[in-house]
C-alpha cells in the first residue's frame, strides 16, 4: 500500500523573498532496522502573478536509519534489565 502525499499549500510567496524551506520530522516505524534508507520525494508546482504556470520542480533526500546503543547507567539500560 502507498502512503498517502502529504501536501502543504504555502500560499503566496514574494518574488524577492530568497531561498525557503519547508522542513519536517517524521517518525518511522520502530521495525525499522539500523542501515534502512527511506527516501523523500518532493515536487513542487507554482505558477507567477500573470497566472503563467511554470514546469515543476523535483528534489529527492535519502535518510539513513542508525541505531545507538544505550549508554551504561542509562535508564533505558536498566529497564531492559530488569525481569
Amino acid at each position: 500500500m502507498e502512503p498517502a502525499p502529504l501536501v502543504w499549500n504555502i500560499g503566496s510567496l514574494a518574488a524577492s523573498s530568497g531561498p525557503q524551506a519547508i522542513q519536517f520530522t517524521a517518525r518511522p516505524t520502530l521495525l525499522a532496522l539500523g542501515g534502512t534508507v527511506f527516501t523523500d520525494n518532493v515536487a513542487l508546482d507554482f505558477q507567477d502573478l500573470n497566472g503563467c504556470q511554470h514546469p515543476t520542480l523535483h528534489a529527492s533526500a535519502g535518510t539513513t536509519i542508525t541505531v545507538v546503543p544505550p549508554e551504561r547507567g542509562s535508564e533505558v539500560a536498566r529497564l531492559l534489565a530488569e525481569p
